[in-house]
């Protein structure tokens, strides 16, 4: 996890810190099904890094919503019904046995500079300790982050569906 101690990006602030709070933004119907957040939500997480908004500096959070929200919409097939939000200490925290199982970083784009990625670590190690079939451990890893990012349930930030709609 040394890659969380070192700043990833030029446009990144800074690395990502255990005290911040990061978002996953939700979009229907991808992401949200019979009013609920759907594991899909957390399938990026398997393959390639899960993108994540950092909440540190608010402005900046709501102007990268706006961004991101406006090119997920997809000319409008996508629609934004809020956020899902974990801290990052709670995440770096979750372990299997004695192993850390996933690491964040600080990913910023040009345009995006509170963008961040959650990463699972993946290690022969860790595949050993989870003792679970690849699905099995697939569907463990999007179980555990799903369930700390739906602790808090779903934040519907009005103030930026406003503002997204007067963007299109």
């Amino acid at each position: 996890m040394q890659q969380e101690k070192i700043k990833q990006s030029i446009y990144s602030p800074d690395i990502v810190d255990n005290s911040e709070q990061i978002a996953r933004l939700i979009m229907s119907p991808k992401h949200f099904q019979d009013g609920e957040v759907d594991a899909t939500a957390f399938e990026q997480i398997i393959h390639s890094g899960m993108s994540v908004l950092r909440k540190k500096d608010i402005d900046i959070f709501n102007k990268d919503s706006l961004a991101t929200i406006k090119k997920l919409s997809n000319n409008g097939i996508q629609e934004y019904v809020g956020y899902v939000q974990a801290s990052v200490n709670e995440i770096r925290l979750i372990l299997i046995q004695t192993y850390r199982l996933f690491y964040v970083l600080d990913t910023a784009t040009r345009e995006t500079t509170s963008h961040a990625d959650v990463h699972v670590v993946r290690t022969p190690e860790i595949i050993k300790a989870s003792n679970l079939p690849k699905k099995s451990f697939h569907q463990y890893i999007r179980s555990q982050i799903a369930e700390l990012f739906n602790q808090k349930g779903l934040i519907n930030n009005t103030i930026d569906l406003k503002l997204v709609s007067s963007l299109s």
